[in-house]
């Protein structure tokens, strides 16, 4: 949630205070990289007591869950998640049987929370979430599974999100698009058509993005922003990070 609020923040956020900006990004860049290469390294030892090894074993199977009413999407850990728009909510996880029970699924305001336990570590995954809502207004992946659209999604401002090593795709067209990253991950919006596009970038991640009118937003480390379009650029670079067209 923290993440989230920084990324809205930032949005706003005037010239003169990019220096506290940029120190408060680059101090949760480090202590997100340095839980990640702990997290990583411990994941390695396969005789580690503080992670417990989980193989799905069996065909999949789906599997309903009653929630609605959310506009945000956040996940966590590992699972695959694919977005559809459409007319109602549905929430259908699928994977073998004895898999099902490592994922949950709850509300928590404003969001829409998918997560998978962080000391486990799963063999012949077969785990996915098919996820369908009628308005899309924000995705934050904080984990390192896969988060895709599976059709184009209209909207009327979006806010994508990441902050580990997973990767972020998304389609379809709105007015306003925010892109923040503040780890090693990937954000694919060079589909998702947007008028307005801030940028806000810590790390050595790459993001694609599509832009019609302006691309304005902050830079740090030596990551990349691509972009599609013709807009107006003004990204603020600190570091060896780039800005390019594609």
């Amino acid at each position: 949630m923290l993440l989230w609020a920084m990324s809205l923040t930032s949005y706003f956020l005037p010239s003169h205070q990019h220096i506290i900006h940029t120190t408060m990004k680059k101090l949760v860049y480090v202590l997100s990289l340095t839980l990640g290469i702990f997290l990583f390294l411990t994941s390695c030892k396969s005789d580690s007591p503080d992670i417990k090894m989980v193989e799905g074993k069996g065909p999949a199977i789906d599997s309903l869950i009653a929630i609605n009413g959310f506009a945000h999407i956040q996940v966590k850990g590992s699972p695959t998640v694919y977005l559809y728009q459409g007319n109602t909510f549905e929430v259908r996880l699928s994977g073998s049987k004895n898999l099902l029970p490592l994922v949950n699924v709850y509300w928590r305001t404003p969001f829409l929370v998918i997560e998978t336990p962080e000391d486990v570590m799963i063999r012949n995954n077969n785990l996915e979430l098919h996820v369908q809502l009628p308005v899309l207004m924000g995705v934050e992946n904080i984990g390192t599974g896969l988060v895709e659209s599976k059709t184009d999604f209209t909207c009327e401002s979006l806010i994508a999100l990441t902050n580990n090593t997973g990767e972020l795709r998304l389609t379809g067209k709105t007015k306003s698009l925010t892109a923040s990253m503040y780890a090693t991950g990937t954000l694919h919006l060079e589909q998702m058509q947007a008028e307005k596009v801030t940028v806000d970038i810590s790390g050595k991640g790459t993001a694609k993005v599509n832009a019609e009118k302006t691309l304005y937003g902050w830079l740090d480390g030596s990551g990349k922003v691509l972009y599609k379009g013709n807009p107006r650029v003004g990204v603020e670079i600190t570091g060896t990070g780039t800005v390019l067209p594609f």
